[in-house]
């Protein structure tokens, strides 16, 4: 289950999530009624977070915790700075960065990371795969 909430002025579409959030649970086999908790929030909270939970004083694109408890029915939280995405998007719509942002998280919830050349590696090319899916 996708709980969303937007603290922000930028208007988003939630069909484009929970669409991403179906293709992730099919993949890396996670029931859908698992809750994932999708915050939209401001530069200056995600920065706040950034520094209260991971000790960097700075601004990120997207925040990623999970509840690493089966029988929990949470699996976690996920924030995203959407002004930061608006940023740093290049080629892509602000709905498909935030898209693409959201899934990075949800990974990051599933044990990837990028913290070696291997890891990123792995990570990005199960991103690359579930957003194949969806495209099709």
């Amino acid at each position: 289950m996708l709980i969303i909430e937007n603290r922000t002025g930028y208007p988003i579409d939630e069909n484009g999530f929970r669409i991403v959030y179906e293709h992730y649970c099919d993949e890396e086999n996670i029931d859908r009624n698992r809750e994932v908790n999708l915050l939209f929030e401001t530069p200056e909270n995600v920065r706040e977070l950034n520094r209260k939970y991971r000790g960097v004083s700075k601004g990120t694109d997207v925040l990623s915790f999970g509840f690493d408890q089966p029988e929990l029915p949470v699996l976690g939280d996920i924030v995203i700075d959407i002004e930061w995405a608006d940023r740093e998007r290049e080629e892509r719509s602000l709905q498909k960065e935030l898209e693409y942002l959201f899934l990075h998280g949800l990974l990051h919830l599933a044990g990837y990371d990028h913290g070696t050349a291997d890891s990123r590696e792995r990570m990005n090319r199960q991103q690359q795969a579930i957003l194949n899916k969806i495209e099709e």
